[in-house]
C-alpha cells in the first residue's frame, strides 16, 4: 500500500532549483563538491547535479552504525564509495 503524498514532484522540483540557485549564487563561479548520502539521498543527489550549471564534483557516502548485526553497535561508521 503506498504511504501518503507530503510533497508534489513540483514543489521538490521547485526546492531543488531553490537551492541549486543558492548555491551556484554562494560559490561565485566555482565548482561545488556534493557529498550524496546514500541511499535515500541519491534522487535528490542527482537532481541537484542536474539543476546545477558548469562543472559539478560529487561523491556518494554510506553511513552504518549496524554493520552486519542486527542491533547498532553505538559507532556510526562513514564509508566513500
Amino acid at each position: 500500500m503506498p504511504g501518503k503524498i507530503l510533497y508534489s514532484s513540483a514543489k521538490i522540483a521547485g526546492a531543488v532549483h531553490d537551492l541549486a540557485g543558492a548555491i551556484t549564487e554562494r560559490l561565485d563561479g566555482l565548482a561545488p563538491t556534493l557529498l550524496i548520502m546514500l541511499k535515500g539521498g541519491a534522487r535528490l543527489g542527482c537532481d541537484l547535479i542536474r539543476a546545477l550549471p558548469g562543472e559539478v564534483n560529487y561523491d556518494f557516502v554510506g553511513v552504518s552504525s549496524y554493520g552486519k548485526e542486527l542491533s547498532s553497535s553505538g559507532t556510526v561508521d562513514f564509508y566513500l564509495y
